[in-house]
Protein backbone atom coordinates (compact mmCIF):
# COMPACT_ATOMS: atom_id res chain seq x y z
CA UNK A 1 0.00 0.00 0.00
CA UNK A 2 1.18 3.33 -0.95
CA UNK A 3 0.40 6.46 0.65
CA UNK A 4 -1.71 9.24 -1.61
CA UNK A 5 -2.82 13.34 -0.93
CA UNK A 6 -5.56 14.33 -2.40
CA UNK A 7 -6.13 18.18 -2.91
CA UNK A 8 -9.73 19.60 -3.69
CA UNK A 9 -10.03 22.33 -6.21
CA UNK A 10 -11.96 24.81 -6.99
CA UNK A 11 -13.76 26.72 -10.20
CA UNK A 12 -11.30 29.57 -9.63
CA UNK A 13 -7.94 26.78 -9.40
CA UNK A 14 -7.80 27.40 -5.77
CA UNK A 15 -7.21 24.71 -3.27
CA UNK A 16 -10.54 24.64 -1.03
CA UNK A 17 -8.88 21.87 1.77
CA UNK A 18 -5.78 21.70 3.09
CA UNK A 19 -6.21 17.97 1.25
CA UNK A 20 -6.60 14.60 2.57
CA UNK A 21 -4.09 11.35 3.15
CA UNK A 22 -5.30 7.87 2.17
CA UNK A 23 -3.82 4.42 1.56
CA UNK A 24 -4.37 2.81 -1.38
CA UNK A 25 -2.94 -0.56 -3.56
CA UNK A 26 -2.02 1.95 -6.64
CA UNK A 27 -2.08 4.87 -8.29
CA UNK A 28 -5.67 3.91 -10.66
CA UNK A 29 -7.19 2.83 -7.14
CA UNK A 30 -5.90 6.02 -5.88
CA UNK A 31 -6.97 8.21 -8.33
CA UNK A 32 -10.79 6.24 -8.69
CA UNK A 33 -10.61 7.39 -4.97
CA UNK A 34 -9.92 11.11 -5.09
CA UNK A 35 -12.20 11.17 -7.77
CA UNK A 36 -15.31 9.61 -5.56
CA UNK A 37 -14.06 11.92 -2.41
CA UNK A 38 -14.67 14.95 -5.11
CA UNK A 39 -17.95 13.83 -6.54
CA UNK A 40 -18.69 13.99 -2.37
CA UNK A 41 -17.27 17.09 -2.12
CA UNK A 42 -19.86 20.23 -3.59
CA UNK A 43 -17.63 23.15 -4.27
CA UNK A 44 -14.76 20.78 -6.03
CA UNK A 45 -14.07 20.86 -9.51
CA UNK A 46 -10.98 19.06 -10.01
CA UNK A 47 -8.65 16.83 -7.36
CA UNK A 48 -4.94 16.99 -7.89
CA UNK A 49 -3.22 13.53 -6.26
CA UNK A 50 -0.09 13.15 -5.19
CA UNK A 51 2.12 9.86 -3.54
CA UNK A 52 4.84 11.90 -1.89
CA UNK A 53 6.32 14.35 -3.75
CA UNK A 54 5.18 12.68 -7.34
CA UNK A 55 1.81 14.08 -8.44
CA UNK A 56 0.25 11.35 -10.11
CA UNK A 57 -2.37 13.04 -11.64
CA UNK A 58 -4.83 15.85 -11.49
CA UNK A 59 -8.81 15.11 -12.92
CA UNK A 60 -12.03 17.63 -13.82
CA UNK A 61 -14.88 16.59 -12.31
CA UNK A 62 -17.26 15.12 -14.54
CA UNK A 63 -20.23 17.58 -15.04
CA UNK A 64 -23.35 16.57 -13.11
CA UNK A 65 -25.98 15.67 -15.64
Amino acid sequence: MATYRVYFIDETDHILTAGETFEAADDAGATSLAERLCREHPKCAAVELWEGTRKVSRHMREAAD
